[in-house]
């Protein structure tokens, strides 16, 4: 797994995590302590781009997850929004505090 941090200006600044290889139980740790540090440096505009990444297991969706909790500050669980296949998707695995 490669993660590669670029930034895009769009109406915001946004921060793209480009993950590379497959997002699974070797490396998923990676991926939120990248998350956490993005966090703690002042990052709140974060885009995941999965576009080089050929396979994703139960563990690396449980990574996914926890960026978007922390993005979300964790304080806002509740509120988030999921779309009905994130929503099933997230559920099928187990999360069941969604």
């Amino acid at each position: 797994m490669q993660i590669r941090i670029t930034k895009q200006e769009w109406r915001v600044s946004v921060t793209i995590m480009h993950l590379s290889g497959n997002l699974d139980a070797s490396n998923y740790i990676e991926v939120i302590e990248k998350a956490q540090d993005l966090y703690a440096g002042g990052t709140r505009d974060v885009l995941i781009d999965l576009s080089g990444v050929p396979y994703v297991s139960s563990a690396g969706l449980m990574s996914l997850h926890t960026v978007v909790l922390i993005f979300a500050d964790q304080s806002s669980r509740n509120q988030l929004k999921y779309s009905k296949t994130v929503y099933l998707c997230v559920k099928w695995v187990g999360e069941t505090n969604i």
